[in-house]
Formats: C-alpha cells, structure tokens, sequence
C-alpha cells in the first residue's frame, strides 16, 4: 500500500478489473472517465485497526 492508512479517516475500496482489491484516498467522484476499476465501498480505520464499512456499492 503506497500510504498509511489514519485511525478516523475515511478511504475507497475498488475493484480492478484484475480481480485485486486496493484502497485510495480519492473518492468515485474524483476519478477521470478512463478508470478501469469498480468502486466497492467507502470504509473508515477504526483505533482497534478494523474498519467501519460507511457505504457499498455491491449488488445484491
């Protein structure tokens, strides 16, 4: 992970089309027209180190 995730800050989880995972600072709005990954959920680090999921965008 190329940054340090901060107890109480909120980050994006998305899908690439590769079939891996990976967390960003940049929500689904900020993005460019040209991304080749899915968003998957909104989530927070908690101060135990486990995350709060605040949103998802999976299908039911």
């Amino acid at each position: 992970m190329p940054f340090q995730p901060v107890i109480g800050h909120t980050y994006f989880l998305y899908l690439r089309q590769t079939g891996k995972y990976f967390l960003s600072m940049v929500n689904p709005d900020e993005w460019g027209r040209g991304k080749k990954f899915e968003y998957v959920s909104q989530v927070s680090l908690l101060a135990d180190h486990t995350w709060d999921v605040l949103d998802t965008n999976w299908k039911s």
